[in-house]
């Protein structure tokens, strides 16, 4: 990566990085605002889930960024930045990785009998 590219890397990433909270920013700061409405789930169900889905997909990419594992030469990886340290990154588990693949990506039958995984995404979400 060029010196020119680095704010926009930069830029890229700290996206990133919102878009990990998407979810609590909707339900902690936007839904609360909200009138109170007789269907909740589907008047903001929705919502709820694309910001859930976003916070998913978002943890996933900025833990590659920061395990700077990825074996793709277009990958942003923490190492492209000069000086930025990570002192103890959080690694992501194989099988927490499987379960945020499967909760974005496919439809299973844990889908059926969960709520997606809320209390394990948030869960992810505070070791960051």
């Amino acid at each position: 990566m060029t010196e020119e590219q680095l704010p926009k890397a930069a830029h890229l990433v700290l996206n990133c990085i919102s878009q990990m909270f998407a979810v609590y920013y909707w339900r902690v700061t936007i839904r609360p605002t909200l009138p109170v409405l007789q269907d909740q789930e589907s008047a903001f169900g929705g919502v709820d889930k694309a910001c859930l889905e976003s916070s998913m997909v978002n943890l996933r990419a900025f833990c590659d960024f920061v395990q700077s594992t990825s074996s793709r030469a277009d990958d942003l990886i923490a190492d492209n930045f000069p000086g930025l340290f990570f002192d103890n990154p959080s690694n992501i588990e194989e099988d927490e990785r499987m379960r945020i693949n499967k909760l974005v990506a496919h439809l299973t039958h844990h889908d059926i009998d969960s709520d997606r995984g809320r209390a394990f995404i948030a869960a992810l979400l505070l070791r960051y």
